[in-house]
């Protein structure tokens, strides 16, 4: 099969959809009522209908399905695992979620997917969970919407978990913001005498990789010399 007739194809699958969405025997009480494209099509897959991909989730046997169309237009990843003939994938519509990766996780995503948002009652661990897979799927855009939603969860209690997530998913705008923070509002200056972060229990600073502590320890003394000169005559 060409590049031109799966194009056509997804064409003519999309088409077919978009009927069905606006049948009132498909898709009762919503068509009628304005709904965006997005929000008819989250329906679809809330209502689990007309799937032609079936994901199966190792960690507890169970199953979600989803549409083609919509993997290979909004993921590319997926367009590259679905639209390659040769692909177990891409013959069978039958993909296997590994242990590591949750279902609500990897429902989350399949919603972004299908209606550009983030579900607004998500967790932050769920948040973490999320980035690590878009890390994994090298999805750019949620990713760095994910980024700036958990900006928003940071706190004294969360910021040091946040950061080491931040750094192992290579999540930089994330990074930048904890440890700017964690040196200018959440640093105890009793920290400042520490010989190691690490063999201190009650310095949170002992959490985070050595390198990001030397990075942080580096910046705390050029702030404290900084504040040492504008304070003389």
């Amino acid at each position: 099969m060409t590049s031109a007739n799966i194009g056509n194809s997804q064409i003519s699958e999309f088409v077919q959809i978009l009927t069905l969405l606006h049948s009132s025997s498909a898709f009762p009480g919503v068509a009628n009522l304005g709904a965006t494209l997005s929000e008819q099509l989250l329906h679809l897959f809330d209502q689990q209908k007309y799937g032609d991909i079936v994901f199966y989730f190792e960690s507890d046997n169970t199953s979600v399905c989803a549409h083609k169309f919509v993997l290979t237009g909004r993921s590319e990843y997926y367009k590259t695992m679905l639209m390659h003939g040769s692909m177990h994938e891409s013959k069978t519509g039958h993909i296997v979620i590994s242990k590591d990766i949750k279902p609500d996780t990897f429902k989350a995503f399949l919603r972004y997917l299908y209606s550009d948002k983030l579900v607004v009652t998500i967790s932050l661990n769920l948040l973490i969970e999320l980035l690590g897979l878009c890390h994994r799927y090298r999805e750019h855009k949620l990713f760095r919407k994910i980024e700036f939603t958990i900006i928003e969860c940071v706190d004294s209690e969360t910021i040091y978990d946040i950061l080491k997530a931040a750094h192992f998913y290579e999540a930089s705008q994330l990074s930048h913001f904890c440890k700017d923070q964690i040196i200018r509002k959440y640093w105890n200056p009793s920290w400042d005498g520490l010989e190691s972060y690490t063999k201190t229990p009650d310095c949170p600073l002992g959490l985070l990789p050595l390198e990001m502590q030397a990075e942080l320890k580096l910046r705390r003394d050029k702030e404290v010399v900084s504040q040492q000169l504008k304070q003389k005559p």
